[in-house]
């Protein structure tokens, strides 16, 4: 297993030149990291500068569930249901980024440094029926593989995603504790309101609304693009060109066959990310299409109520995502 180190030189107290000045360092290893995993180094003196700006940076990635929360998901759905092994296999993939708990539960498919970005593995940049396509092809290969627990481990992120991240749960029917369960094959055979971006509406993506677009790609009216989107779900934008909102993500790039499709345009004028997911417990500072105050328990523009309803959704699509692709017994 390659590891890499880094660190930092600070003065030896045991060493010194005759006028007091020091005479040597010692390296002392801040993380050891390879591909896949970083390991914080420890010691009684050290501060916590470091800990501190990386933890506030990871909490900034996007798009996903948090780690912990899909790892949640995954076990809560599959724990009794499918074979340990595979349980155990699907662990595998996620990893804490940093040791005592400073950085949370990262999954490999969101480490977009080391596996790279694409935004159809996580219904992002509004790629609805790009990303449900994907889904297909990996539950397909888990259905002739029951071993490829790989290929289930990407459909299974996927499904989540696609609740944290996409206006489904806006415009859903409850069904219990949960939303029907989406259908690509009959997106409007759900129960599902119409969506609706219109000026006033709880999902306003005019001027009046809430929810700027990214105007180095879409240049347009804002007015415009309830027009654009109207009857459709949309998902937030990310790594687009000019659009960071933190430092990791602006070294990440959206493959160059979707930035030069003929559409993208029009992707920029969906909401930020950010603003709109639905990805971790707590309200994220910067989100703007739900609150934190609610008026009970069917109260839609709650957040609270959003995360619940779309955590249940995720696990219960996935166990029918793994009833429905594996082999009779």
């Amino acid at each position: 297993m390659a590891m890499a180190e880094a660190g930092e030189a600070r003065p030896s107290a045991e060493h010194g030149t005759p006028d007091g000045q020091v005479a040597s360092v010692e390296y002392r290893p801040r993380f050891v990291f390879n591909g896949d995993h970083v390991w914080a180094m420890h010691s009684s003196d050290e501060g916590s500068t470091l800990q501190q700006l990386v933890y506030k940076s990871w909490q900034r990635i996007n798009p996903k569930f948090a780690g912990f929360v899909h790892q949640n998901i995954i076990n809560t759905a599959l724990t009794g249901l499918a074979p340990q092994e595979m349980v155990h296999s699907l662990n595998r993939h996620f990893a804490f980024g940093w040791s005592r708990g400073v950085i949370p539960v990262v999954e490999d498919v969101d480490n977009f440094v080391i596996k790279g970005y694409d935004p159809r593995d996580h219904f992002d940049n509004g790629f609805i029926a790009e990303g449900w396509q994907r889904v297909a092809e990996r539950l397909l290969a888990f259905r002739k593989n029951n071993l490829d627990f790989d290929s289930f481990a990407l459909a299974a992120h996927g499904i989540a995603d696609f609740y944290a991240h996409s206006s489904y749960g806006h415009f859903a029917a409850l069904s219990g504790n949960a939303f029907a369960l989406y259908d690509p094959a009959k997106p409007q055979g759900l129960g599902m309101e119409v969506p609706s971006y219109a000026a006033g509406s709880s999902f306003d993506l005019s001027r009046s609304g809430r929810l700027p677009p990214n105007t180095h790609v879409f240049h347009g009216d804002r007015n415009s693009i309830p027009g654009l989107w109207a009857g459709q779900l949309v998902s937030g934008r990310y790594a687009q060109p000019g659009d960071s909102q933190s430092i990791l993500e602006a070294p990440t790039t959206i493959p160059a066959e979707l930035r030069n499709r003929s559409d993208f345009w029009q992707r920029g004028s969906l909401p930020h990310h950010n603003t709109m997911a639905v990805d971790q417990p707590d309200l994220a500072k910067g989100h703007l299409l739900y609150r934190a105050a609610s008026s009970g328990g069917t109260d839609r523009l709650a957040y609270a109520n959003q995360f619940a309803w779309r955590f249940q959704s995720a696990i219960q699509h996935i166990q029918k995502a793994y009833k429905d692709n594996r082999a009779a017994h």
